[in-house]
């Protein structure tokens, strides 16, 4: 069962640098980071969750080539129904 998140942190390691201009809106910016991170570009990515109970849950990434993301968003999917 999924609770509802009050807060999350993301941190993000790249293997490559990318370009991603200062003057890019703050949506765009999420977007590019995003896709990069679902793209397997990232070495690691931490995400702190914490949840409106006041506990947290700590997810850690390392090997993103193994991670099949389109599954993942198929069972998202049928949770919103």
């Amino acid at each position: 069962m999924a609770h509802e998140i009050k807060k999350a942190k993301i941190k993000c390691e790249f293997t490559n640098g990318f370009s991603l201009s200062p003057d890019t809106s703050t949506e765009k910016a999420l977007w590019t980071i995003l896709d990069a991170v679902k793209k397997g570009k990232t070495a690691e990515v931490k995400l702190v969750a914490e949840y409106m109970d006041g506990t947290e849950a700590d997810f850690e990434f390392t090997d993103q080539e193994d991670y099949d993301y389109e599954d993942d968003d198929e069972d998202d999917d049928e949770d919103d129904d």
